[in-house]
């Protein structure tokens, strides 16, 4: 789960997006992609 949340985060840096954008363009809400960028959180998949 890690490598996913660290591609996440590396894409939205090389495309300067903000949370909200990039949740825009993949029909989410800012909220979840927080929740996958946080140490904290662990989703199922």
């Amino acid at each position: 789960m890690y490598e996913i949340k660290k591609q996440i985060i590396r894409y939205r840096i090389e495309n300067d997006l903000t949370q909200k954008e990039l949740a825009d363009r993949i029909g989410t809400k800012q909220s979840a992609i927080s929740r996958l960028e946080n140490d904290d959180y662990n989703p199922s998949v």
